[in-house]
């Protein structure tokens, strides 16, 4: 949209995995907190900007990729009245990048007998959960010779697809699928086989991405009552 407000927020001034050169908005619409003008996502004044109008919680849209306690960053927005979410970094039981990864995603929430509490909270203030399909299944690189990624966040050939939701293509079942994958990676200059690290990377850099709808102030209130 021409008119959104962003605020990009990160504790370093440069972007790390060899990502080269940040992009910066040249707009007046982005504000950035990062490197020394970092403030914490919990720590901006969401109280104030909202008083003064200057933020509507009902349309705002928080993209969480910071791998702090997801569940703990969820709680607290929606204290503020922010009913969307994106968890770029959904990692599933056991997996994670770091300690607060593996133990505070939404997947890991609602499916470990462990964080029942917060399972259920989350339950409860949940309106919709949806996790963003992979483009392909886990099978496309099984040319692939590289070893699994033990943190987590990258699928393999040997996975069963039964904690992920259906590939929105399934090029090892149906040819015209398979052609538009082939045109699909073509067009990006990678190797749809896969046996490169970076095409692999690409295509199969896949975390459960999801999005929450959480419930408003009012239709939490009907149903404590």
């Amino acid at each position: 949209s021409p008119t959104t407000k962003i605020f990009a927020i990160d504790p370093l001034a440069k972007p790390i995995c060899g990502q080269g050169k940040r992009w910066v908005d040249p707009s007046d619409l982005t504000t950035n907190y990062w490197g020394g003008n970092f403030t914490d996502l919990l720590d901006l004044d969401w109280k104030g900007m909202i008083a003064k109008k200057e933020v509507d919680p009902a349309s705002t849209l928080v993209f969480l990729d910071d791998h702090l306690h997801t569940y703990n960053r969820i709680a607290g927005v929606r204290k503020l009245g922010i009913r969307h979410v994106v968890v770029e970094d959904n990692y599933k039981l056991g997996e994670g990048a770091t300690p607060f990864d593996k133990k505070s995603t939404p997947k890991q929430m609602f499916h470990g007998e462990k964080w029942k509490k917060e399972g259920d909270w989350l339950f409860d203030n949940t309106v919709a959960y949806a996790e963003f399909p992979p483009l392909v299944p886990p099978i496309m690189a099984a040319a692939f010779k590289g070893k699994r990624n033990e943190a987590g966040g990258f699928m393999v050939a040997a996975d069963d697809n039964k904690d992920i939701v259906h590939p929105m293509l399934r090029p090892d079942l149906n040819e015209d699928d398979m052609k538009l994958y082939a045109h699909v990676a073509d067009a990006l200059g990678y190797d749809a086989a896969l046996v490169d690290n970076e095409s692999y990377m690409q295509f199969m850099n896949y975390n459960q991405i999801c999005h929450l709808e959480l419930k408003s102030d009012e239709e939490k209130t009907t149903i404590d009552n």
